[in-house]
């Protein structure tokens, strides 16, 4: 088995030469050599630019904009990729919902924020390409 020895997703050549001996300790067989060629590797996709909070007023109409993500990916369209949100608790899942064509983040529903019963959401969001 050979192993690389370092992250190929950053290697500049298009392919290695390796040489490879192989000896038994007595007798050696002459060199010979492997071409590897390095083929384009799938990167991974993000989700760039996330706030470390988001300040909604609790009077905010259903449809509002919560926040918009900013999903990239180098080696895929990003209207092939797969994004999710979802909330901490289920019992907020209702309150919230992902537009995944614009990104968007948005409040479901009137009256649905109450300050003084609740303050604070966490929202986990993921994004895949397949």
């Amino acid at each position: 088995m050979i192993t690389a020895t370092s992250d190929l997703c950053s290697v500049t050549e298009p392919s290695y030469i390796l040489t490879i001996t192989i000896s038994d300790g007595k007798n050696t067989i002459d060199d010979f050599k492997i071409i590897v060629t390095i083929s384009n590797m799938n990167t991974p996709p993000a989700i760039q630019n996330l706030p470390s909070a988001v300040y909604i007023p609790e009077d905010a109409l259903g449809g509002s904009k919560v926040y918009q993500l900013s999903v990239t990916d180098s080696t895929t369209s990003t209207s092939s990729l797969t994004q999710t949100c979802s909330t901490s608790l289920s019992a907020d899942s209702s309150k919230f919902s992902l537009d995944s064509a614009s990104s968007t983040i948005t409040l479901n529903g009137t009256n649905v924020l109450d300050y003084e019963s609740k303050n604070t959401y966490t929202i986990t969001c993921s994004v895949s390409d397949g």
